[in-house]
């Protein structure tokens, strides 16, 4: 399907020369990922790295040209992205969550975009959530305080940008190499952060495209659950600990302990089982000894 008049050309360069591979990293996501598939409207290397999901991913992918890798357990986002991106030698990558979609001529757009600058890094593209609202990240745990009053800045048109959403991550495969891709001590959350600020320490830029649009549901890549939640959070605590002390940004424990123990505490009294799941989780990862670096 073309995006326009003028993607032509660039589509039968894409057959030829295996220009784009789109990445999804699968967990029990048979029930959203077809549609995210189907939405890639250039040619592409449409690689799905299954980590050992209980579902039929197989019927869900049938007929869409997607190839799957099968991990024989869940090795996180940043690895199992990392194996799809070493499974293809496509010029641009984009990493993509099970439950976004790419509106008609995102990928073209932002395709073109990293082909004019190739001094850009990576690229985002403006993501509407569920609501039919702009979703903008507005904190990164891994920048200074100066760079996250930056990124509240409401983006409004094509610009430079210093942090990343990995729910739609479009990059050069050359610039995600030369950083050796995402850091695989990180299992889940962060690790979008992590590459943000490397690619940045290497000299490269960030970019967002206003007019590629991709929809993302957010969460909706697995069944909502207690477990889920506590899984969810563990790692969003773990992960944030790991990349604060990783790029020597200090890490206040003990404070992080009390305040988490009392909402945990609260989630008992008002009988809120999301909350006591969540806090759980989080002091599940600080109760860890201090991760490796």
């Amino acid at each position: 399907m073309s995006a326009g008049g003028d993607v032509s050309d660039v589509e039968a360069k894409a057959a030829d020369e295996a220009l784009i591979a789109v990445v999804l990293v699968a967990y029990n996501s048979a029930g959203v990922i077809r549609e995210a598939v189907l939405s890639v409207d250039e040619p592409a290397d449409i690689i799905v790295v299954d980590n050992a999901s209980g579902d039929d991913l197989e019927a869900a992918l049938e007929g869409t040209g997607a190839r799957i890798i099968r991990n024989a357990e869940n090795l996180g986002f940043g690895t199992a992205c990392n194996i799809g991106a070493r499974a293809t030698s496509a010029t641009f990558l984009l990493f993509l969550n099970p439950d976004a979609r790419l509106e008609l001529g995102a990928l073209h757009r932002l395709m073109a975009r990293a082909s004019a600058d190739p001094g850009l890094g990576a690229l985002n593209p403006r993501i509407i959530d569920g609501d039919d609202k702009v979703w903008q990240r507005r904190h990164s745990r891994l920048l200074d305080e100066v760079a996250n009053r930056r990124v509240r800045e409401t983006l409004t048109g094509d610009c430079e940008i210093e942090m990343l959403s990995g729910a739609a991550l479009f990059c050069r495969k050359a610039h995600f190499d030369q950083i050796g891709g995402f850091d695989e001590k990180i299992f889940l959350f962060c690790e979008d952060d992590d590459v943000a600020v490397r690619l940045m320490a290497a000299g490269h830029r960030l970019g967002y495209v206003h007019d590629a649009v991709v929809r993302h549901a957010r969460g909706g890549s697995s069944a909502p659950s207690p477990a889920l939640e506590r899984f969810k959070a563990y790692h969003f605590m773990r992960s944030g600990r790991y990349g604060r002390l990783k790029h020597g940004l200090g890490f206040n424990r003990p404070y992080q302990i009390a305040l988490c123990s009392w909402k945990y505490a609260l989630g008992w009294l008002k009988l809120d089982r999301r909350q006591r799941a969540k806090y759980a989780g989080y002091l599940r990862a600080l109760g860890e000894p201090s991760p490796d670096l």
